[in-house]
């Protein structure tokens, strides 16, 4: 009994040693990402920077913020908590959608804030008064005929990090602040 015992705790110490290796491994790897690469890191914005991005979009009550790529849904939990706005969040990873599901129920926010495991590219977004992205620049890039078809004008885009290509919008898209302290950009469609 005792070694079976010991062979038990030699079992979940091994494995658990190693998850932590593959936890450290993926950590450096998301600090590592390059910008054009064609899969999503798991980057999360800082809390502040998404109290500024709401600040700079003027987001409130009658907001509809979209939140593509929305990960664990934190933007769109302060959004709607501290700033009363709605909020839909566009998930297609699994386990960061059912981490935004479990955030909205601790929250007490899924009165206002919905979220979805889907791709980004297939979910209508043309009733967004402001839209939060922080995506890769490949991905935006392929967003861009996505929005110039269904984005009405008077949408604000907020960015974090990356810029939007202005050329692919044909002029419909004005860049009206760039907060370079706080590496957000805010866009309007017009």
């Amino acid at each position: 009994m005792k070694y079976a015992i010991l062979a038990l705790m030699s079992f979940l110490l091994f494995n658990l040693v190693l998850l932590s290796i593959i936890f450290l491994l993926l950590l450096l790897l998301s600090g590592l990402w390059p910008p054009d690469s064609p899969w999503a890191p798991w980057w999360q914005m800082p809390l502040a920077t998404v109290r500024k991005m709401c600040k700079m979009a003027k987001v409130g009550k009658t907001s509809v913020i979209y939140d593509l790529g929305s990960g664990t849904g934190n933007a769109l939990i302060i959004a709607a908590k501290e700033f009363g706005a709605k909020g839909i969040g566009i998930e297609i990873d699994p386990l960061r959608y059912y981490i935004s599901q479990w955030n909205n129920f601790r929250y007490h926010t899924s009165n206002k804030v919905t979220f979805h495991k889907q791709n980004f590219f297939s979910v209508p977004i043309s009733d967004a008064t402001v839209i939060f992205m922080y995506l890769i620049p490949a991905a935006i890039r392929r967003l861009t005929p996505k929005f110039l078809k269904e984005i009405k004008p008077g949408t604000i885009f907020v960015s974090y990090v990356y810029e939007m290509p202005l050329d692919l919008f044909e002029g419909k898209l004005q860049l009206l602040e760039h907060d370079k302290e706080n590496k957000i950009y805010m866009y309007k469609m017009m």
